[in-house]
């Protein structure tokens, strides 16, 4: 004999089981939101990271890349010239555009508004490209001859390391959170590369991210 249900909550439809879950899941089995998300879902845990992490660690690396132009020559037009083409190179040119869209729209006081899926796409292109980006500095050091132990690179070199830490820390938590989309990836490490050390009294400076490519690195 079946047991009669009494009581609606004792039975889910399977539809809204998925649906449940999908809500838990902040995103849908393709990987995309629910076309209501957007107007709900509240950026400023990701658009906090873009200001105050992001944004400030490409920064430094571009001051860093500066300051190796700088000691390479001390001719002005020489050195806008190579400032310019840096940020056009082929290395560099994705992680600009997405750098570039974020401080267009977050990089101002108060911030500007910036949809939410096109703000993790371009978060999402950044950390893709970022180690490109990075590589400039290793190619400008061995082309150039630079001392790793001239004063002004060293402390270039040292805000570098400081912000990539805070941007690498920070992402972590980013990572783990399935509200994010395409940064979902809980189980891998991100590109950013790992936290850097300081360098030890005598150690030489690392001009290559460590995760995975500073061994390919040639002293100059």
């Amino acid at each position: 004999m079946m047991r009669r249900l009494d009581r609606k909550s004792e039975y889910t439809p399977p539809a809204a089981q998925n649906e449940q879950v999908a809500q838990e899941r902040h995103y849908n089995e393709d990987g995309t939101y629910p076309t209501n998300y957007y107007d709900h879902a509240p950026p400023e845990e990701l658009a906090n990271f873009v200001v105050e992490k992001l944004l400030p660690a490409a920064w430094a690396q571009r001051d860093f890349q500066r300051v190796l132009i700088n000691e390479m020559t001390d001719i002005e037009v020489l050195r806008e010239f190579a400032y310019e083409g840096l940020s056009e190179s082929i290395h560099a040119q994705t992680f600009w555009r997405a750098i570039s869209k974020l401080m267009d729209h977050l990089g101002n006081s108060p911030l500007e508004y910036l949809p939410f899926d096109q703000m993790v796409d371009c978060v999402e292109q950044a950390e893709r490209n970022y180690k490109n980006f990075c590589h400039q500095t290793a190619d400008l050091a061995i082309s150039g001859g630079i001392d790793r132990s001239a004063p002004k690179v060293q402390a270039a070199w040292e805000e570098w390391r400081r912000e990539h830490n805070e941007l690498t820390v920070a992402y972590d938590s980013i990572k783990r959170e399935s509200k994010f989309g395409k940064l979902y990836r809980p189980q891998r490490p991100n590109r950013w590369g790992r936290v850097i050390d300081p360098v030890q009294e005598g150690g030489q400076l690392l001009f290559l991210l460590p995760l995975d490519t500073a061994a390919q690195e040639t002293q100059p």
